[in-house]
């Protein structure tokens, strides 16, 4: 970790105005939640046009090939544009992505930077559920604010308009002739992956196949979040400041927002 500091400063020297001179003091990693990429937390410092210019980021790394991996390809550059995206055509709160680093050459692995947003996330661990955390503790009032405010938030995904169109790098290179079936053939080979070293879920499989052979035929194709839960919420006062986690989105029907 001692190298990073310097290494970022350096990349972000090519990305910031001549003679910027960033520094960057390194805070912490975020490992409550999540279990699929990397996050650092950092300040940056520089000089553009004669005043001292200063931003909290947050970077997106892939996971080191020495990690278990939870997905078996990690399209960093699908989050990007996702939340970007996202940010240009809704109302729906993601942190605004800023540089792109795809070679590795500068951390060993790509990374992105977003801002850094100011708020809570339910905790994992322990589950928000289990008792002693702002969530567990808030009144009925404040959870019902907060269940309120995520579900508009949601909805506000699926209304993004033409999302088969602005979202089209999403949908999953899979055999199928709609999204959702797509979708489907994604998750199942997911498992295939998931299971090559372990042992088969026979619970898992009757689930697949009931689903394959009852599948709905719908066209309809919205953004999908993909990982809808309150733990990738930030939240201020018990609303969304920021949809967070955008590895498993998709296009699809609404009804396929938590496959996982």
């Amino acid at each position: 970790m001692a190298v990073v500091p310097a290494a970022l400063a350096r990349w972000l020297a090519t990305k910031l105005p001549e003679g910027a001179e960033p520094t960057v003091t390194l805070h912490s990693g975020i490992d409550a939640n999540g279990m699929s990429s990397e996050t650092l937390v950092f300040d940056a410092s520089w000089r553009e046009d004669g005043e001292e210019r200063t931003a909290e980021y947050v970077a997106r790394v892939v996971p080191s090939a020495e990690d278990f991996p939870v997905l078996e390809t990690y399209a960093l550059q699908h989050q990007f544009d996702t939340m970007r995206i996202i940010g240009e055509l809704s109302d729906v709160p993601v942190p605004r992505v800023g540089f792109m680093e795809p070679s590795g050459e500068v951390l060993g692995m790509p990374f992105f930077l977003m801002d850094r947003l100011a708020g809570v996330v339910p905790p994992d661990v322990m589950p928000y559920n289990f008792g002693g955390n702002w969530l567990f503790d808030a009144s009925p009032a404040d959870r019902r604010r907060l269940q309120d405010s995520t579900v508009k938030a949601l909805a506000g995904l699926h209304a993004i308009p033409a999302a088969d169109e602005a979202f089209a790098f999403l949908d999953p290179k899979q055999a199928g002739a709609t999204a959702l079936q797509r979708n489907l053939a994604r998750t199942r080979a997911w498992y295939e992956f998931a299971v090559r070293d372990l042992e088969r879920s026979p619970l898992i499989e009757r689930a697949l196949a009931w689903l394959e052979s009852t599948l709905p035929d719908t066209t309809e194709s919205v953004l999908v979040w993909g990982d809808a839960r309150l733990g990738n919420v930030m939240y201020a006062d018990f609303e969304p400041v920021g949809v967070l986690d955008w590895e498993m989105a998709s296009i699809g029907p609404a009804s396929w927002t938590c496959p996982g």
